[in-house]
C-alpha cells in the first residue's frame, strides 16, 4: 500500500485532504507533517511515496520541501496545493518535477483525478522494480550457461536485453512469445527484436530456439527422459515440431543423437 504525506501548516487544511482520501477509498497509508521542516524528517525515516504539500509554510516552503525530497527520493511523486495561482510557482514546481499542481479551495473532481494518475504511477513503478528484481535474480543463473551462442549477458550494453536473455535462461520450459517479453521489460515488441538483434547478432526467435535445443541436448546426453519428456521440459508441445527444429539446429534427429552419443 502507498504511503502519502500531507503536509500543511494549517491542520484543517491536512484533515480535509485526509478526508477527501478516507471518502474515495484509496488505499493508501497517510501521514501528516506541519512544516516543510517536519515533513522532510518524515520522508528522512519513512518510505514516502506521495507527497501532498503546500507552497507557504513556515520554516521551509513547498518547493524547497519538494526539492530537497527528490534528491532524498528520487522516485516520489509529489502535488502541490496552494492558493498561490502564479504561474510563476507552478513553473519553479514543474522543474523540480513535481507531479501536478491543485489551487485552493480543492475541486473534488480535480482531486480525484490527480490522486488516481499519481497511485497509478507509484503502483507502476512498484511492479516494474519487481519484475527487474525477479529477471535480475536469474542474471547470474544464466551467465553461468554455457549457451551455444556463447553470449556473456554481462558484456551487453543494454539492460533491457540482458533481462530478457536471463528470463529466456529461467523460464525456456514454459510458453514464452515476443509480446510477452516486451511487456516484461516496457519495450514494444517491434522496439524490442529490433534491439535485440542489434545487440545479440541474431533474431530474438532465434536464441530462444537455440537455447532450448541446447538444453534438450543436454537432457539427451545426461538422463533417460523419453524423447517426448525432453520435448515438453523444453518449452514444445509438438514433438514433431521439436524434433524439427532440433534437426535444423544439429543436422540430426534427437532419437539419432542420442544413440549415436551413447
Amino acid at each position: 500500500m502507498p504511503n502519502i504525506l500531507i503536509v500543511d501548516d494549517q491542520k484543517f487544511e491536512r484533515d480535509g485532504v485526509t478526508a477527501l482520501i478516507k471518502k474515495f477509498n484509496y488505499d493508501l497509508n497517510i501521514s501528516q507533517a506541519e512544516n516543510g521542516e517536519k515533513g522532510l524528517e518524515c520522508i528522512k525515516n519513512n518510505a514516502v511515496n506521495i507527497l501532498f504539500t503546500d507552497i507557504k509554510m513556515p520554516f521551509m516552503d513547498g518547493l524547497e520541501l519538494s526539492k530537497k525530497a527528490i534528491e532524498m527520493r528520487p522516485d516520489i511523486k509529489i502535488i502541490i496545493f496552494s492558493g498561490y495561482s502564479e504561474f510563476d510557482y507552478a513553473k519553479k514546481a514543474i522543474a523540480l518535477g513535481v507531479i501536478d499542481y491543485i489551487l485552493k479551495p480543492i475541486n473534488i473532481q480535480e482531486f480525484k483525478y490527480v490522486i488516481e494518475k499519481v497511485i497509478n504511477k507509484v503502483l507502476f513503478d512498484e511492479k516494474k522494480v519487481k519484475n527487474n528484481e525477479s529477471v535480475n535474480s536469474t542474471l547470474d543463473r544464466a551467465n553461468a550457461c554455457n549457451c551455444d551462442n556463447n553470449i556473456n549477458i554481462d558484456n551487453l550494453n543494454n539492460r533491457e536485453i540482458q533481462n530478457v536473455i536471463a528470463y529466456i535462461h529461467d523460464n525456456y520450459s514454459e510458453d514464452i512469445c515476443l509480446d510477452s517479453l516486451a511487456e516484461k521489460v516496457y519495450l514494444t515488441p517491434s522496439y524490442l527484436s529490433y534491439v535485440f538483434k542489434k545487440e545479440v547478432g541474431i533474431s530474438l526467435i532465434k536464441y530462444i530456439t537455440s537455447y532450448r535445443m541446447q538444453k534438450a541436448k543436454e537432457l539427451l546426453e545426461k538422463s533417460n527422459m523419453k524423447i517426448v519428456e525432453i520435448c515438453k521440459s523444453v518449452g514444445y508441445s509438438n514433438v514433431s515440431y521439436f524434433c524439427q527444429n532440433f534437426k535444423n539446429n544439429y543436422g540430426i534427429s534427437p532419437e539419432k543423437y542420442r544413440r549415436k552419443e551413447g
